[in-house]
C-alpha cells in the first residue's frame, strides 16, 4: 500500500518512493495512508521537522559567526518568505543580517516554497555559508540586481529547516530597504 508524505516547505503532497527510513520528509510517523490524510495533517499544522537549535557556526563575509539563530517570517508586500538572523554572544540575541531579499521592484518573483538570499555586500557569501550548514539548496537560479554585478540567488530550505516555512503563526516583515543598491 503506497504511503504518502507532505513536503513541509510548499504543503505538497506525494507517495512516497524512498526506502523505508531513508524519506526526507519524515518517519514513519509523518506518512499517511491516503494524498487527503497527509493534506490534513499539513493544514493542522503537523511539521515533522522541529524547530532547530542555533546553528553553531555560519560562516560569510570573511568570519565565522557563532550561535546564530535563524528566524521565518513573511514579507508584507507579496507574502513570500523572508529569513531574518540573529546572534547571541552573551548578551541575548541580537539581529544579525537579513538573509533574504524581496525583488518585487524588479517583477522577480521566486518559484514556490523558494526565497531570494541576498548575497552581496554585508551578505557576501551568505547563500554558500547556509548551503555548507545544511539550511538550504540553490535552486540554480541567480537574479542580478544591479550594474555592479550583485546576484541574488533563488535558494529553498532543507527538510530539516522547513519549519522557518512552515510555521502557521509567521508574523509579517517590513523590508524598509530596497531591492537595488544605489
Amino acid at each position: 500500500m503506497a504511503k504518502f508524505h507532505v513536503n513541509p516547505v510548499t504543503g505538497n503532497v506525494g507517495a512516497c518512493s524512498a526506502d523505508k527510513g531513508d524519506c526526507p520528509f519524515g518517519g514513519p510517523q509523518d506518512h499517511y495512508a491516503s494524498a487527503a490524510e497527509g493534506r490534513a495533517a499539513f493544514e493542522a499544522g503537523k511539521n515533522p521537522f522541529p524547530a532547530q537549535g542555533p546553528l553553531k557556526k555560519l560562516t560569510f563575509n570573511g568570519r565565522d559567526w557563532k550561535n546564530v539563530t535563524l528566524e521565518g517570517a513573511r514579507y508584507s508586500t507579496n507574502e513570500e518568505i523572508a529569513i531574518l538572523s540573529y546572534i547571541d554572544e552573551g548578551y541575548g540575541n541580537e539581529p544579525l543580517t537579513t538573509i533574504t531579499v524581496n525583488l518585487d521592484e524588479l517583477g522577480q518573483t521566486p518559484r514556490p516554497g523558494a526565497f531570494f538570499v541576498k548575497n552581496w555586500g554585508e551578505n557576501s557569501g551568505i547563500a554558500e555559508g547556509l548551503e555548507n550548514a545544511g539550511v538550504m539548496k540553490p535552486t540554480g537560479r541567480r537574479i542580478s540586481v544591479n550594474d555592479w554585478n550583485s546576484e541574488a540567488v533563488e535558494m529553498e530550505l532543507t527538510p530539516k529547516y522547513s519549519y522557518l516555512a512552515a510555521d502557521a503563526n509567521w508574523g509579517k516583515f517590513t523590508d524598509e530597504s530596497k531591492a537595488l543598491e544605489k
